[in-house]
């Protein structure tokens, strides 16, 4: 239904990573990831594929309805976020 990137801190110092915040449609099943990673690189220069995937039921909201990315930056990875890394999925450039 919406979505928001954010960059979130590497696991291991370096470069930022993406964070997609994803709120699905109602009655709509959680994808599997490597069909997300597969769909977003299909769509998107390989350094914008997010590393990170997190679902959620709303996403937070300023009162012009924009998404406050800054409190999503904040949060950063939970232990609810997902990882192309553990799926071993690997991007071409």
């Amino acid at each position: 239904m919406e979505a928001a990137a954010v960059a979130v801190e590497a696991d291991q110092g370096g470069e930022d990573e993406v964070l997609a915040c994803v709120v699905l449609q109602e009655d709509h099943p959680v994808p599997k990831l490597i069909d997300l990673m597969n769909f977003c690189a299909a769509r998107m220069p390989y350094f914008c594929v997010p590393r990170y995937v997190e679902f959620f039921d709303d996403l937070p909201k300023t009162p012009n309805s924009k998404i406050k990315k800054n409190e999503l930056r904040k949060r950063g990875r939970t232990p609810q976020s997902l990882d192309r890394e553990d799926i071993c999925y690997t991007l071409k450039k």
